[in-house]
């Protein structure tokens, strides 16, 4: 009984040691053939192919499509992944268009969608916050789905909590100042809160 108690051990130790091997030997391999460029920060580099797919549902013209891209993007960017700026720049160019065009049924997730970005990556957008500004104060001035209220102002807490508040400032100005811009009747009111609560 003993010896069979033993030989048991030492087959435990023995399949333990293997699998301590194995997955030594697996992140060697791993050191070995990654990029550098897969890790940057300590952050795991995305999936571009993932992103590109991703944008693509966003901009098509097949509704369910465009749901699935949003729900993708939103994913991409909950994993806070590096994205370059490049790429930032593509994701700020469709959401350009979505903030634009204002479809009622997805404006919810947009929303989503901006209150992470802009958490996540407002170090990299200060050049779009002129025009990010003015989408969603104009928003906030016109009539919205209530389930869309929510979101707006929790899109609107972000940029007014990660953006530097001279940044803001000068972008409501710059907003304010274009003979272009029509905005609505409660837009200088919106305008206030935001440089208000920026303590500008």
């Amino acid at each position: 009984s003993g010896s069979t108690l033993n030989r048991g051990a030492s087959t435990n130790g023995q399949t333990a040691g293997s699998d301590t091997r194995q997955l030594c030997n697996a992140i060697r391999n791993f050191s070995l053939t990654a990029d550098e460029d897969d890790f940057s920060l300590g952050v795991l580099r995305y999936d571009q192919a993932g992103l590109t797919d991703a944008l693509s549902g966003c901009t098509s013209s097949n509704l369910n499509e465009r749901k699935d891209g949003l729900r993708s993007l939103l994913e991409i960017l909950k994993s806070r992944r590096n994205i370059p700026q490049q790429d930032i720049k593509k994701i700020c160019d469709v959401l350009n268009k979505l903030l634009t065009e204002g479809n009622h049924k997805l404006m919810s997730t947009v929303m989503d969608i901006l209150n992470v970005f802009v958490s996540s990556y407002h170090d990299s957008l200060g050049e779009w916050l002129q025009f990010l500004l003015l989408r969603l104060l104009h928003k906030s001035g016109v009539e919205i789905l209530p389930t869309v209220v929510q979101p707006l102002n929790m899109a609107l807490k972000a940029v007014r909590t990660t953006f530097r508040p001279e940044l803001q400032l000068v972008a409501i100005c710059k907003n304010i100042q274009d003979p272009i811009q029509t905005p609505p009747v409660k837009w200088d009111a919106g305008s206030a809160i935001v440089v208000g609560n920026g303590k500008c």
